[in-house]
C-alpha cells in the first residue's frame, strides 16, 4: 500500500514537471525513483525502462559521473540481471552493465558503502551465470574485505558473502577454502543466535555436503544431524531439500555402520528419505534414482538381495526416462546391479549345484559390470577410484565363477593403474584388487606372488588407519591361509593374530567368520607345535558357535573335527572321540553325513579309537567311511 502511494506521488510530480521541463535533473531523479519503486515491487522490466530514460537525461546533463549517476548505473545493472532471470538471458550484457557501474562506484568513492558491497555481490552472481567463477570470487573477496574492515563480517550480508565465496570455491575445486568459509558462515550465524533456524539448517546441510566431498564423514554426519534436528523441531522436514538431506545422511550412516546391526537403522533412514522424495514428487529425479541405488546397496549389506533388485529395477526406469543410464551417474547403478546379480548367483548355486556353466546371474552380473565400464570409457574416467572399484567387483565375479584367469588379468591391469597413481592405493577398492590378485595366485599355488599381493592389500588398508574392519580381518585371514599352505606355520600364526585383532575391533563382522579365524589359528598353532594354545583357540571357536547358534552347521562340524584332531595329537583321546562323534551328529542332522567330509570324520574317529584300544569301534568307523566313499563314487557324474 505504501509503495503504491509513493508511486502515485512520484507519478504526480512527473506530470507536473512534464508541463514545465522534461530535461531537468529533477525530472531525471523522479524517473529514477519511479524505477526504484517498480523494482521494489518486482516489476523489473518497467523499472528498467524508467532507469534508461533517466540515464539519457543524466548523460545529456553531464551528470552521469556523480554519486546519483553511479547509483543509477547500479540500478540498471541489477534490473538487467533480474530481467535476465525471467527471460532469454544475455548475461554478458548484464556483466558489462555491472562492470560499468562498479567503475563509477569506484570513481565516486562508493565502494566502501553498503550499496557498494551489495553491488559487488550482485556482480559476482552475474559472473557465476556466465561460468566465470574466478572473477566472481574476486568480487566476493572485495566485498568481504570491505565488511571485515567495517567489522561487519558477522552481519547478514557478511554471512551471505561467506556462503557465496564457498560456492564459487567449490566450483573452482578449492574444497578446503570452500569449507573454511562455510564453517565461518556457520560460526557467525550461530554467534548471532540465528543458527537454530531454517536458514541455519540450510547452511549446515551445505556444510555437510562439502565435508562429504572432503571425506570428513564424521564431521558431515554431525552437520547433517544438526540440520535435521532443526527441521524436525519446526515441523519442516519435508520437500526436496529435506529428502536429499536424509538421503545423504543415510549413505554416511550406512558407511559408518558397515554390516553391523546399526545398518538396519540406516535402512530405515533410506526408507524415510524415499518417502520424502515421493511426497515431494521428486523420486523420478537423478537424486531420487541415486537414493534408490544407495538403498539397494544397503539391502545388499543386510543380505536382502531381492529387495535390492527391486529398488534397482525402479531406479533403472528413472535413469532410462532421464537418459542417465549412460552417464557417470549411471555407473553406480550398473555396479550395484552387478553386485546384486552376483550375490543372487551365489545364493542360487548354494541351493542347487551348477555343474559345468556359471550361473546365469553371474553372467548377467558381468554384463552389468561391462555396461559400467563402457560408460567410464566414454567419459574418459578409466583412471578414477570408481574405475578401481569396478575392476574389483568384476574380478570378484570372475572368481565366484571360478574363472581365475580372467580375474587375474583384470586385477593385474588395475594393479598397474594403482602403481602409476599412488593416491588410488589408499582405498578399500585397491585393497580388494590386491586381495583378488592374492586369491588368484593362491589358486595357482604361486605362493610368493600370493603373499606379496595380500601384503599389498593389507598395506592399502593400513594407509587408512588401524585394521579394524571385517574386510581387514578377511584379508589378513587369507594372507595367513597362504602362509599355512606354504608350510610357514609360525608366519601363519602371526598373521592370524592380525586377523583376529582386526575382527575383535570390527563392528561389522559375522561371528561365523570370527570362529573360523580361531579354528584356523588353532590349526596353525598345532602345526607350530603349540598344542596348548591351539586347544584354547578351538575351544573359543566352539564357544562362539554355541553362543551364536551355528554349531549345527558345516562350520560347526569343522570346528568340532579340528578340535578333535588337536586333542588326539595331545593324547586327549577320549575327548577327541567325543568331539568326532559330536561332529558326526551335526553332519547327520544337517544331511551332510553321506559326503566326503563325513567319511573323513569317520576315518579320524577310527584312528582315535584304535589308539584307545577300541578295535571294534575302530573297525565299525572304518567300515562307515568306506561305505560313504563308495556311495560318493557311485553318485559322481560320468565324464
Amino acid at each position: 500500500m505504501m509503495q503504491r502511494c509513493k508511486l502515485q506521488a512520484f507519478e504526480a510530480a512527473r506530470k507536473c514537471l512534464e508541463e514545465v521541463d522534461t530535461k531537468s535533473l529533477d525530472y531525471a531523479k523522479i524517473l529514477m525513483n519511479i524505477g526504484v519503486i517498480h523494482a521494489e515491487t518486482g516489476r523489473y522490466p518497467v523499472a528498467l525502462e524508467s532507469y534508461e530514460l533517466a540515464k539519457e537525461l543524466f548523460v545529456g546533463l553531464k551528470r552521469l559521473k556523480s554519486k546519483n549517476g553511479a547509483r543509477l548505473l547500479g540500478n540498471i545493472a541489477v534490473a538487467k540481471s533480474k530481467t535476465a532471470m525471467d527471460s532469454n538471458p544475455n548475461w554478458e550484457e548484464v556483466v558489462s552493465a555491472f562492470t560499468t557501474a562498479l567503475q563509477m562506484f569506484q570513481q565516486q568513492g562508493l565502494m566502501r558503502s553498503k550499496e557498494g558491497v551489495r553491488l559487488l555481490i550482485q556482480a559476482g552472481q552475474a559472473k557465476e551465470e556466465t561460468g566465470n567463477f574466478a572473477d566472481a570470487l574476486e568480487d566476493y573477496k572485495a566485498a568481504r574485505a570491505t565488511l571485515e574492515e567495517a567489522g561487519a563480517i558477522g552481519s547478514k550480508m557478511g554471512i551471505e558473502v561467506l556462503e557465496k565465496m564457498s560456492d564459487v570455491q567449490f566450483e573452482l575445486d578449492d574444497l578446503e577454502g570452500a569449507e573454511a568459509n562455510l564453517v565461518m558462515a556457520v560460526e557467525k550465524t550461530d554467534a548471532k543466535g540465528f543458527l537454530d533456524s531454517l536458514e541455519g539448517a540450510k547452511i549446515l546441510q551445505k556444510l555437510g555436503d562439502l565435508q562429504t566431498e572432503l571425506n570428513g564423514y564424521q564431521e558431515a554426519l554431525t552437520s547433517y544431524r544438526s540440520a535435521r534436528e532443526i527441521l524436525e523441531d519446526r515441523n519442516e522436514l519435508k520437500g526436496f531439500a529435506a529428502a536429499c538431506l536424509l538421503a545423504n545422511m543415510a549413505t554416511l550412516e550406512a558407511d559408518a555402520a558397515g554390516d553391523s546391526c546399526d545398518s538396519c537403522d540406516s535402512l530405515k533412514l533410506f526408507e524415510e528419505a524415499k518417502k520424502l522424495f515421493q511426497e515431494a514428487e521428486a523420486l523420478d529425479t537423478e537424486e531420487g534414482a541415486d537414493l534408490l541405488v544407495n538403498l539397494a546397496a544397503q539391502c545388499l549389506k543386510t543380505g536382502e538381495v531381492d529387495s535390492a533388485l527391486q529398488h534397482l529395477h525402479e531406479a533403472r526406469e528413472i535413469f532410462q526416462s532421464n537418459l542417465l543410464e549412460d552417464s557417470l551417474a549411471g555407473v553406480k547403478f550398473w555396479m550395484n546391479l552387478g553386485s546384486a546379480l552376483m550375490q543372487k548367483g551365489i545364493q542360487n548355486e548354494s541351493i542347487e549345484s551348477v555343474e559345468s556353466e556359471a550361473s546365469p546371474d553371474l553372467n548377467q552380473a558381468q554384463e552389468a559390470f561391462q555396461a559400467a565400464r563402457r560408460v567410464l570409457e566414454a567419459a574418459k574416467a578409466e583412471d578414477t577410484l570408481l574405475a578401481v572399484e569396478l575392476s574389483a567387483l568384476t574380478a570378484q565375479a570372475h572368481i565366484k565363477a571360478e574363472n581365475f584367469a580372467a580375474a587375474l588379468l583384470e586385477s593385474e591391469q588395475t594393479k598397474t593403474l594403482i602403481q602409476t597413481q599412488p593416491r588410488l592405493g589408499e582405498s578399500d577398492a585397491a585393497a580388494q584388487v590386491f586381495y583378488n590378485l592374492g586369491l588368484c595366485y593362491a589358486e595357482r599355488e604361486d605362493f610368493d606372488q600370493a603373499l606379496s599381493s595380500l601384503e599389498a592389500s593389507v598395506g592399502s588398508l593400513s594407509t587408512q588407519g588401524p585394521l579394524s574392519s571385517a574386510l581387514a580381518a578377511e584379508i589378513c585371514g587369507a594372507w595367513a591361509d597362504v602362509y599355512f599352505e606354504a608350510g610357514e606355520a609360525s608366519k601363519a600364526v602371526e598373521t592370524y593374530d592380525m586377523a583376529c585383532q582386526a575382527a575383535d575391533a570390527a563392528n561389522d563382522i559375522d561371528m561365523e567368520e570370527v570362529a573360523l579365524l580361531y579354528t584356523k589359528r588353532g590349526l596353525a598353532l598345532a602345526e607350530a607345535g603349540d598344542l596348548e594354545e591351539a586347544l584354547k583357540d578351538h575351544e573359543q571357536a566352539r564357544s562362539l558357535a554355541e553362543e551364536h547358534s551355528f554349531l549345527q552347521s558345516s562350520l560347526g562340524a569343522d570346528i568340532l573335527v579340528n578340535m578333535g584332531i588337536a586333542k588326539a595329537n595331545g593324547q586327549l583321546l577320549e575327548e577327541a572321540v567325543a568331539d568326532f562323534e559330536a561332529a558326526l551328529q551335526v553332519l547327520e542332522e544337517t544331511e551332510m553325513l553321506d559326503t566326503e567330509m563325513g567319511a573323513r570324520v569317520f576315518q579320524d574317529l577310527s584312528i582315535a579309537q584304535k589308539q584307545l584300544g577300541d578295535m571294534e569301534g575302530a573297525q565299525e568307523s572304518e567300515a562307515n567311511a568306506r561305505q560313504i566313499l563308495d556311495l560318493c563314487e557311485d553318485t559322481e557324474p560320468d565324464g
